[in-house]
């Protein structure tokens, strides 16, 4: 008898698998070696059709303790994503679902009657072509649901569902341009199904050239329903259009946010500057919209903007306004910037602690706006390094403070 992973590897917790085309099965007879009831992570990826789908089926036996669950398989069969929804069903015990399948009416149904999964992610931008199928579901301990698809087919998903009394944190890679209309639906089902919605990540990576319509408050109206929302990221290739007013009845609308991002990110597929012409320029706030974020929200820990702050600034905060109490990072993508020191120095007085500061540029930024972009990062890198030098003398003037009142505290109590 070939023994087994309980007899050999009895502290193995983590267990990869991958079948390639160049060995796709010779691994095979080992796997079942290595699988015991120890482990708890198994990561199963194979190019080759059903490859994977063996490797499965040792789980429920050898390994049915296994609690997080990663398989990829790219040959994109129906028939694999049917065998995984049978396989998770015998997995009592799974908390997390990471599949890289095409999202088949069983699979979605099997999630959504799992006793035990927390958190299940979808990560491929293929449904099955019958959403007809897809049963509304209880999802009993479901807390985070990640999906890739399009606007309209989430929209029809959701409208299949139940509320789902447990989740609180979604996010939604949107795969194909779509029509507004069909978003703003998406953000009312999330606001009906969804109750205890906490955080919301929606961000856009078309397969196609599409408009080059920018989103605004309008379409995401919707969500301001959820009152509880502590975290807001949206990105798009065009960016969110919203005034200052604007931001400020958001931050109204959710006085617990701590996470806030509505951000401008490029496409990587869109290497030929479908969204950018060459007289491109951002969809910017002024930069002393910050004012009133941090009056509104000083304990909000990251924001994301696209900031105007090329415009001399004129809102200097004085000690009598409020500051970010606990602000750690301040995400500058794309924005806009006329003086370096300036915008350091306005930074620093806003902010009581060191913060990290972060422009990350795309990946691949056609030529176009290429330059802007690389202009833009010399600059904010000026910022960062004026703050860090503002941050270094104030720290150093807090020290020297606390160590003069200890001494005069000492001296008192000798006295």
């Amino acid at each position: 008898l070939r023994p087994s992973g309980k007899d050999l590897f009895r502290n193995l917790r983590d267990l990869t698998y991958e079948a390639s085309l160049l060995n796709p099965t010779e691994a095979l007879p080992l796997l079942g070696i290595f699988l015991g009831p120890s482990i708890v992570w198994s990561a199963l990826s194979s190019s080759v059709p059903n490859a994977a789908r063996d490797p499965l089926e040792y789980l429920p036996q050898r390994a049915p303790p296994v609690r997080r669950l990663w398989v990829k398989q790219t040959s994109l069969t129906t028939t694999f994503s049917s065998a995984l929804a049978s396989i998770i069903s015998q997995l009592k015990e799974l908390t997390v679902l990471i599949a890289i399948v095409i999202l088949v009416p069983d699979l979605w149904n099997a999630a959504a009657h799992h006793p035990s999964l927390v958190t299940a992610k979808f990560q491929l931008p293929i449904f099955s072509p019958d959403p007809t199928g897809f049963q509304p579901g209880t999802f009993a301990k479901l807390e985070t649901l990640i999906i890739i698809s399009s606007h309209d087919r989430l929209c029809r998903l959701f409208e299949t569902q139940n509320a789902l009394l447990m989740l609180t944190r979604v996010g939604f890679g949107i795969s194909d341009e779509q029509r507004i209309s069909d978003f703003r639906r998406l953000c009312e089902l999330l606001a009906q199904k969804v109750p205890r919605l906490a955080s919301v990540r929606l961000w856009f990576a078309p397969r196609s050239e599409g408009g080059n319509t920018a989103f605004g408050l309008e379409d995401f109206r919707p969500l301001f329903q959820c009152k509880g929302l502590q975290c807001f990221r949206f990105a798009h290739p065009c960016g969110v259009s919203v005034t200052a007013s604007e931001v400020s009845e958001l931050l109204d609308a959710w006085p617990g946010i701590s996470t806030l991002a509505l951000q401008q990110t490029i496409s990587a597929s869109d290497t030929m500057g479908a969204y950018y012409r060459p007289n491109w320029r951002p969809r910017t706030i002024p930069l002393n919209i910050l004012d009133t974020v941090a009056a509104k929200a000083p304990r909000i820990k990251e924001l994301g903007l696209v900031l105007d702050a090329a415009v001399p600034i004129d809102s200097i905060p004085g000690t009598c306004q409020q500051q970010f109490e606990c602000l750690q990072v301040l995400e500058v993508t794309l924005s806009t910037i006329g003086q370096p020191e300036d915008v350091a120095s306005y930074l620093a007085q806003l902010c009581k602690k060191r913060f990290s500061l972060k422009f990350v540029p795309p990946s691949r930024a056609p030529k176009g706006i290429a330059h802007i972009v690389e202009e833009g990062k010399k600059k904010w890198d000026q910022v960062e390094e004026r703050l860090k030098l503002l941050f270094d003398q104030k720290e150093r003037l807090e020290e020297e403070c606390e160590r003069r009142l200890k001494e005069e505290r000492a001296r008192y109590m000798r006295e």
